[in-house]
């Protein structure tokens, strides 16, 4: 039996060799990165909190706060409140953001939790209680790429929108809000 050499085969099946060494070694790369990224949230899980005028101080400056405890007191905004399309353990609902007066130059939207839909939200507290909140700092999401292009839009008029974006439900509110 004799071997025929076929040039066009050879260049392919080392060009597919060549993508998949390469995509492996991204694998690696990836991997590594998110384990950094997963050491650095429990890092700051662990961390106490600090006041929410800190860590917006710190934000500005360009520190990464992401997962970062903080601490804030004011007062719950219900008439305000959005409500953002999500998913939990695959049922559909919404979570609830709620501004959170601190001052009146200080509006601060609180993730309040998942509602499935179809469900009502829990009772609210006293529309004029003063409540201390900590929880964890997150900056606005920003769809890029594809998930731009193809999310539906939000609507307003409806109370329901597909990206947290506080500035977003600030502005359909007339108020303003930092975009976490």
């Amino acid at each position: 039996m004799k071997l025929v050499f076929h040039p066009i085969l050879t260049v392919s099946t080392l060009l597919a060799f060549a993508i998949l060494v390469s995509l492996g070694l991204w694998q690696l790369q990836r991997l590594e990165w998110k384990r950094d990224l997963v050491a650095s949230v429990e890092a700051r899980l662990a961390a106490a909190p600090v006041p929410l005028e800190e860590a917006l101080a710190r934000a500005a400056a360009g520190e990464n706060l992401d997962y970062r405890p903080v601490i804030v007191a004011g007062v719950y905004r219900h008439d305000l409140e959005a409500h953002v399309f999500g998913t939990l353990e695959g049922a559909p609902g919404y979570y609830v953001f709620t501004p959170l007066i601190a001052r009146p130059d200080n509006i601060v939207f609180v993730n309040r939790g998942f509602v499935p839909q179809g469900a009502q939200p829990d009772a609210r507290s006293d529309p004029d209680a003063q409540v201390t909140v900590v929880g964890l700092f997150r900056r606005a999401e920003t769809p890029a790429g594809l998930q731009k292009l193809f999310r539906p839009k939000d609507q307003p008029g409806d109370n329901l929108f597909f990206v947290r974006d506080p500035r977003k439900f600030a502005g359909q509110r007339g108020i303003e809000a930092p975009p976490i």
